[in-house]
């Protein structure tokens, strides 16, 4: 089993898309979110087509993952601040797996989740949990987890994924870095988040994009910001070194 924590906005899901187009994992995308956005209670988001028959507690996905598990590879990709919570008291199931981290740049992290969701709150930037979660792992194993750079998995997509599959033990497969455009079953209770992931057909650099938000004219999100840089540079101090590049 295979964990992917991420941060909103971090392109998690263009990893996991190599992740499905390999074939040997059973992919769970985003499975804790049930535990936060479904149900009679469930928080606000917006574009949430999420079944209310989901299964709802931490308890229920957590097992349901461990089950899939006894039968076949998995991959699941989630955001820590779904249930952080119960993943730091839960030492049996973090240790199960190999855990992974993605991070990406705060600034360009905010503006891209704004521009879906304005009203986004503190604690779904996703930095300040995912660092936790990191450091939960680190004591229980001894040794940092594995952390991905998105600015690294954009630009060299190849030599990020083997580096990530070498440190996890398993066989790089290039083949998986390309596949046909549309939208997988995985991805529907939350598509129009994963539009362009969608409609890409392998992992590409990263283009600048203009957003309608701003953060330095914004004081709510430059709260934001300024609360969760310190979790990114600690993060980022830990994110995995890439050979040198050839020219």
């Amino acid at each position: 089993m295979i964990a992917l924590w991420a941060h909103p906005r971090s392109l998690s899901t263009a990893f996991e898309r190599v992740f499905i187009e390999r074939g040997d994992f059973q992919v769970f995308h985003e499975p804790f979110a049930s535990c936060r956005f479904a149900g009679s209670n469930a928080e606000y988001i917006p574009f949430n087509h999420l079944s209310q028959s989901a299964a709802g507690s931490y308890r229920q996905v957590r097992d349901g993952l461990l089950e899939a598990a006894t039968r076949s590879n998995i991959f699941h990709k989630d955001m820590c601040y779904h249930c952080v919570d119960e993943l730091l008291a839960d030492a049996q199931f973090l240790a199960y797996q190999t855990n992974a981290f993605i991070i990406r740049d705060p600034k360009t992290t905010i503006l891209s989740h704004a521009e879906l969701f304005p009203d986004m709150k503190l604690d779904a930037i996703g930095y300040e949990a995912l660092y936790r979660v990191f450091e939960r792992v680190r004591e229980l194993t001894g040794n940092p987890p594995v952390v991905i750079h998105a600015q690294d998995l954009a630009s060299r997509p190849d030599a990020t994924m083997k580096a990530f599959c070498d440190a996890a033990g398993i066989a790089h497969r290039a083949d998986a870095l390309q596949w046909n455009a549309g939208m997988p079953a995985q991805w529907e209770a939350w598509r129009e988040w994963h539009s362009e992931a969608g409609a890409s057909t392998a992992i590409t650099r990263n283009t600048a994009r203009t957003y309608t938000v701003d953060i330095d004219t914004n004081p709510r999100l430059q709260s934001y910001y300024r609360h969760h840089l310190p979790f990114y540079e600690l993060l980022n101090q830990q994110k995995l070194r890439l050979p040198v590049e050839v020219v």
